[in-house]
């Protein structure tokens, strides 16, 4: 597969956003929180989301009523979770001078609605990112929408991934075992697109690599979106929450007030999860997981834990997953209270 060019030399890079995705609980948000540090940078976390809920279903787009509607879809959940307000009339008729009538595209509206959130949080920002987590599938659209756009996929130990997910999910048991497949698809996503895109646009993130050298990670982050490193891009004791009013206080599932960065989440998933859900993680996603340098257990399951593991699997939450890693070796982009459809799975390349 021939590698995607698509950043040029004659990109202005403030039409250079940034994307963030990754699987749930990987070491999205501190990543957000460490670039939204830097003074150029105005970089929010699940808010806007708008890959995920507003792109390709207003068409055709170029009509305004189709407009209209998008921006006061976003309107609520903005103001809801950000608690900032946008002016849709407004923004249409700034976007109109100008791009013009009848040519406006997802790629402007994305851009406008952003630029005109971060200008309230921060007024000289000079560009924008924001995070989205379970949405590679979307990185093309995002890069097709900026060409000089900058994508970093996080990834984590999925067994880490799964104790943390386990812990802190409100979804019904046996839903955080979703986890092998999501995790199978987010390494095959980083595989097709690190073919598939230049390295100007895409990169990954290691959880494990950033917790134990942060300023190593960090500098290479800004040196991917072209960035000088600062060093406040590390002070957690003024990283802010999505609204930019009240310090983020982390989110790990296991340990308490966010002090600083640690490699202490690092190897919970040993004492956190049992025999029989190690086995089945490793059984979906275990050869990925050797591929990416995590170091699998193979563990022989005895018939009492072999019975628990075959009652989780014809659960509805996993049962249909399950059927289509069985029959393709693929996995799923999603939460365990999607509906599985085979668009949301990765090809494995």
């Amino acid at each position: 597969m021939e590698q995607l060019i698509i950043a040029g030399k004659n990109n202005a890079m403030t039409n250079s956003p940034i994307f963030v995705t990754g699987t749930y609980r990987s070491g999205t948000t501190l990543v957000t929180r460490m670039l939204n540090n830097h003074p150029d940078l105005w970089v929010t976390f699940d808010s806007v989301h708008f890959l995920r809920h507003y792109f390709d279903r207003y068409n055709p787009i170029e009509d305004l009523e189709n407009v209209h509607s998008l921006l006061i879809a976003a309107k609520g959940q903005i103001l809801s979770r950000l608690d900032l307000d946008i002016k849709p009339t407004e923004l249409i008729d700034s976007m109109i001078r100008k791009y013009g009538l009848g040519r406006l595209s997802y790629g402007h509206i994305y851009d406008d609605l952003m630029r005109s959130l971060a200008v309230q949080q921060k007024p000289r920002f000079q560009r924008w990112g924001e995070k989205t987590v379970l949405s590679w599938l979307a990185i093309p659209s995002f890069l097709s929408m900026f060409n000089g756009g900058k994508v970093i996929t996080v990834y984590r130990d999925p067994r880490d991934v799964m104790s943390s997910f386990k812990k802190l999910t409100t979804a019904p048991a046996p839903g955080y075992l979703n986890t092998a497949f999501v995790a199978l698809d987010c390494f095959n996503s980083i595989q097709l697109n690190e073919r598939r895109f230049s390295p100007k646009n895409f990169m990954t993130v290691n959880y494990e690599s950033l917790v134990r050298n942060p300023k190593e990670v960090c500098m290479s982050v800004c040196d991917f979106i072209e960035l000088d490193f600062v060093p406040e891009m590390l002070d957690v004791n003024v990283f802010k929450d999505k609204t930019g009013r009240s310090r983020w206080n982390g989110n790990s599932a296991f340990h308490g007030d966010f002090t600083e960065i640690t490699a202490k989440g690092i190897g919970n998933w040993e004492k956190e999860l049992t025999r029989w859900e190690v086995g089945f993680l490793e059984r979906i996603a275990g050869e990925k997981m050797r591929e990416f340098g995590y170091l699998t257990r193979d563990l022989k399951l005895d018939s009492t834990e072999r019975a628990m593991l075959d009652e989780a699997i014809v659960q509805p939450c996993i049962r249909d997953k399950f059927e289509w890693w069985r029959e393709t070796g693929r996995g799923f982009q999603g939460f365990s209270t999607e509906k599985f459809s085979p668009e949301m799975s990765t090809p494995v390349i």
